[in-house]
């Protein structure tokens, strides 16, 4: 039953590989876009895979250069991807090794975790079919769980594939099966599962179960062949008549044989070609059928040279030997004999030769670490000196750097404290000449009141100018002030004027803003100045019944827009005006130089402009001062 074994572990490999197979088959072919030159080519490589791997390996080998020169690390990931794919179904477990782990480094460069943990399911298949079991076994129980909590069934199909290989190698063959059928309750895809049903057979005549292996190779069968898995189908039918042939089923055994050799060629592996040459040539042997059985050695001879398969010579070459000794041929047997041998011998002398070079290198390397041990005793001693002496150094170099640090910080802090401090006093001096030309207006006004002898009026007057003192006295403790604040103290302000004028002067509030002025702040006292000159300069000097001030506040992204606007005179100045000119220039003075603190303060734009209203006909209809401030919330 070796044939058997070996094609188990054909299927065993083509089982493990799919692993690859189902995550390029689908949408996680990770190398790009369909329409992508390099995913078109590995789509048409993949579409060969199991029908034609050696049409596939050539696909991949005509754009070459194109996957190795590719900065795209997905795109190469894939690619050698797909090359350890090929190789894997040709039953080449070393070469899909190396290019597995290839696309693993680039997948895990590329931090794609999926597809850096279905390289490891592929690794650990190649590592069973080189019998390297504990590394297979030891990979498969890190990632399962990972997949487990992807609840990716076709990872974790593949994950109980390979361990159910590992239990078979150590002849457990209950828990292999419990593998086989927890994976074929996870699997999704027809190739997978005759392929798994297959194995399946394999371990039932381990159990001795024949006929239920029988049963289960017809059903795998009758999958692979809905599947057009022409591998499987060649693999399948060689099992099934190495399972006759075990049960002396001889007529069953040739049908299924020979069906085998029917098989086109390219769907036929040549380990497993040579098996059946093997046992047909077994079977002409016990029916009397010398010149069949030499016809079938001989082919069986041919393909295993022309692979190099020298264990499989030597196996041809004694059960040829074997022959000859029964026909007492006997010069003939030990022709054969002698070279089965030489071949065996060979094969023994090339393991001996890499056991005797693996001892000498682990001796070099003990006698140079050796070496190494005592350097290293020689050298102690001066090392910790020079590692103290870097220590002590590189501690007093540390200690200067912080205390020089420090110092830098202070001095730094130092300088913007002062700094701080003195735009802070030059704001407040500023206000503090804003305040008293404030009051020397509203008590000119009163005093005006007074001597015409209006009463009533003064002490209105009177009552609305101490409201207005004692609002602009609160504010002037803060460094900003509440929007709603400020429009307070500028509606107090103009109701006083308005006691003043009566009629000839009409105020406007507005707010065009989605926040509530409560939340906003600005400088406090930052409108009074513009307000003032548009009713002493423009409004109170207008010889009409009426005249008009508009204020509105405006929200737009992070500034905030304030317009003054009234329809008197205008900024037309005569030579009569010299004294009220040389006042204005003053305010104007103190208004630009508290522009210029605020910039320094806040680190942001503070600015204005002053233009006249113009009628459609051209004419001077008033002034307009447009303020444009930073968009300040209130943080309290």
């Amino acid at each position: 039953m070796r044939g058997m074994e070996y094609v188990r572990k054909i299927i065993v490999a083509l089982l493990i590989l799919s692993a690859g197979f189902d995550t390029l088959k689908g949408d996680d072919l990770r190398a790009g876009r369909d329409e992508e030159p390099g995913s078109m080519i590995l789509n048409d490589a993949h579409a060969a895979l199991y029908s034609n791997p050696d049409s596939a390996l050539m696909i991949l080998e005509h754009s070459k250069e194109l996957f190795e020169a590719t900065d795209d690390i997905a795109l190469k990931a894939a690619y050698f991807h797909q090359k350890g794919l090929i190789y894997h179904v040709k039953s080449n477990a070393t070469e899909a090794l190396s290019y597995y782990q290839e696309s693993y480094k680039l997948y895990r460069q590329a931090g794609d975790s999926v597809m850096k943990n279905v390289m490891l399911i592929n690794i650990s298949g190649c590592y069973s079919i080189l019998a390297q079991y504990a590394g297979a076994k030891k990979i498969l129980n890190r990632i399962l769980p990972f997949f487990e909590r992807r609840n990716d069934s076709a990872s974790i199909t593949n994950i109980y594939l390979n361990l159910s290989f590992v239990h078979i190698e150590a002849m457990e063959y209950d828990v292999a099966e419990a593998y086989l059928r927890s994976a074929a309750g996870y699997v999704t895809e027809r190739v997978k599962e005759g392929r798994i049903m297959n194995n399946l057979g394999e371990v039932l005549i381990k159990e001795n179960r024949d006929d239920d292996a029988l049963a289960t190779f017809h059903k795998a069968l009758t999958i692979a062949k809905e599947a057009d898995d022409n591998l499987t189908v060649t693999m399948i039918l060689n099992n099934i008549g190495c399972l006759y042939m075990s049960t002396s089923g001889t007529d069953s055994a040739y049908y299924y044989f020979n069906r085998v050799l029917s098989m086109n060629r390219s769907f036929v592996e040549d380990r497993l070609l040579i098996t059946t040459f093997r046992y047909l040539a077994l079977m002409e042997r016990d029916h009397g059928n010398p010149e069949a059985m030499m016809r079938y050695f001989n082919r069986a001879l041919e393909l295993a040279a022309a692979n190099n398969y020298e264990k499989e010579k030597a196996e041809i070459y004694s059960l040829m030997s074997d022959w000859y000794a029964e026909v007492r041929d006997y010069e003939k047997a030990y022709r054969y004999k002698n070279i089965s041998t030489i071949i065996n011998d060979s094969l023994f002398n090339e393991v001996k030769s890499r056991q005797i070079k693996e001892i000498e290198a682990i001796y070099q390397n003990e006698k140079k670490q050796e070496e190494i041990n005592v350097l290293s005793a020689q050298n102690t001693v001066n090392m910790l000196k020079l590692r103290n002496n870097r220590v002590l150094i590189v501690s007093l170099l540390l200690l200067a750097l912080f205390i020089m640090s420090v110092s830098l910080l202070l001095i730094h802090q130092h300088k913007l404290k002062a700094k701080t401090e003195s735009i802070l006093l030059e704001q407040k001096l500023l206000r503090s000449q804003m305040n008293p030309h404030f009051i020397f207006n509203a008590l000119s006004a009163i005093q005006s009141q007074v001597l015409q002898k209006q009463a009533i009026e003064a002490a209105s007057y009177i009552s609305g100018f101490a409201r207005l003192m004692r609002s602009i006295l609160n504010s002037s403790r803060s460094e900003v002030i509440t929007l709603e604040n400020e429009i307070e103290t500028v509606s107090e302000y103009l109701s006083l004027q308005k006691l003043r004028l009566k009629d000839r002067l009409q105020y406007h509030l507005s707010v065009d803003m989605p926040f509530d002025t409560s939340d906003i702040v600005i400088p406090p006292m930052l409108l009074q100045p513009f307000i003032e000159n548009a009713v002493e300069h423009g409004i109170a000097k207008k010889q009409i019944p009426e005249g008009n001030i508009w204020i509105t506040f405006r929200a737009r992204d992070d500034r905030l827009s304030i317009s003054v606007e009234d329809d008197g005179v205008g900024l037309t100045v005569t030579a009569s005006d010299t004294k009220e000119s040389l006042h204005k220039s003053l305010a104007t003075r103190i208004i630009h130089e508290r522009m210029a603190a605020l910039k320094k303060s806040f680190k942001k734009e503070f600015s204005y402009i002053v233009t006249n209203r113009v009628n459609d006909d051209g004419a001077v209809n008033g002034a307009l001062v447009t303020i444009d401030i930073p968009l300040l919330f209130n943080d309290k």
